[in-house]
């Protein structure tokens, strides 16, 4: 009987203990709710993220038709994903773990060897690359009066390859823009990017450790190849390389635990400074003299020295009066490559479609462009679409 009595207390204690945890738990968990929730209210969203170098989804507007459609769903749970607050934090807490479990991998990024970081590369859409294809052959097919050129860029992934976390095998970017190249109009002509970064590699870093672009050494590569398609006297002895950073850790890095490796950030001039230059970025800052901004060696994000960032359209004007003007459409990887072409062109305008909001018939209006040059890396070409909404 007394055992009974026992038991039945016991069971009292531990259905009151239950209750209780149950009761903290429930507490918790509103308390962490309530508190981020309130903190997302009183934070204001961000438009870029320096840390993920990629601009951050804003609140999508809400109409009866994004809502049949569901497309205000779904952008509604990227923009929720995007603003989440501590977001930085939350990544990193989560590269914690991935690194304890054993992981290679973390928020997209390989972690190689050698100090070596790698970005994931998206599986391709066969769809939006045919509309990419066939956009730019209309646009070659539409001006025939320009010659257009394209430089596809291999990533890191492919260069490095024997840095890659053992086990992980990736598609054959060479592959890839080569039959990405065989699509193209017969007015395009295709500039060979694999064949001068590989060969670069064997002396020089052409890829950052710590970063998704390439380095000075590895675009100057390629420039000497763009340079023989364009037909310019272009030589490296024309050109000098100054390192203006050893401290340079990038994107990858923030995707990460640690980051063992520093990269260094050179530039490259002309010797030749005879030719003078301004560039007008239409409103988004004042004109400038200059391609580098010391200041941004001040931040995360060194490779913001090339431009100052990313624009939708600027345009470089040279005392070169009456030569052949440049249209380049492109990405960030071009961003320490334009300084090169500037000595040979009257008018260089670039155009990031990420962020353009005016169609590429605008641009051409009123301006004879002898050339034209599309200067993509693989990655960004088969995640990105906006170069087919521009064109």
């Amino acid at each position: 009987m007394n055992k009974e009595k026992n038991n039945s207390g016991n069971n009292k204690i531990k259905s009151s203990r239950g209750r209780v945890t149950f009761f903290v738990l429930i507490l918790s968990f509103f308390l962490i709710v309530g508190t981020v929730s309130f903190t997302g209210i009183i934070t204001p969203d961000r438009d870029f993220s320096e840390n993920e170098n990629r601009v951050l989804a804003s609140m999508p507007a809400l109409t009866l038709q994004s809502l049949a459609d569901g497309s205000f769903m779904k952008k509604a749970e990227t923009y929720l994903a995007d603003q989440f607050p501590f977001r930085d934090t939350a990544i990193r807490f989560k590269s914690l773990v991935d690194r304890a479990l054993g992981k290679t991998e973390e928020n997209g990024a390989y972690v190689g060897k050698n100090g070596f970081l790698f970005d994931k590369p998206s599986a391709p859409d066969k769809t939006k690359i045919t509309d990419v294809i066939l956009s730019v052959n209309r646009f070659a097919e539409r001006n025939t009066d320009i010659d257009v050129s394209f430089a596809l860029v291999p990533n890191s992934t492919f260069i490095y390859a024997d840095n890659l976390p053992d086990y992980v095998s990736l598609p054959d970017q060479k592959a890839q823009i080569k039959a990405f190249y065989g699509k193209l109009s017969d007015e395009i002509t295709p500039v060979n990017t694999v064949k001068p970064l590989l060969h670069a590699s064997s002396e020089h870093q052409v890829f950052y450790k710590t970063d998704h672009h390439w380095t000075t050494r590895g675009a100057f590569s390629v420039f000497s190849e763009i340079a023989r398609v364009l037909e310019i006297d272009a030589t490296e002895a024309d050109f000098e390389f100054f390192t203006v950073s050893d401290s340079f850790k990038g994107t990858l890095s923030s995707k990460v635990t640690s980051s063992p490796s520093a990269d260094s950030v050179e530039i490259c001039i002309p010797k030749d400074n005879s030719v003078r230059f301004y560039i007008d970025f239409y409103g988004e800052k004042e004109k400038s003299s200059t391609f580098f901004y010391k200041d941004k060696l001040e931040t995360k994000n060194h490779y913001e020295v090339f431009l100052g960032g990313n624009y939708g359209k600027l345009t470089v004007t040279t005392s070169l009066e009456g030569g052949r003007k440049l249209l380049i459409i492109k990405d960030s990887f071009a961003n320490c490559l334009i300084p090169l072409l500037t000595p040979y062109f009257s008018k260089i305008t670039v155009l990031d479609p990420r962020y353009m909001t005016e169609g590429i018939s605008e641009v051409l209006e009123g301006d004879n462009y002898t050339d034209a040059l599309f200067l993509y890396n693989v990655n960004t070409l088969l995640q990105d679409t906006s170069i087919r909404d521009v064109l």
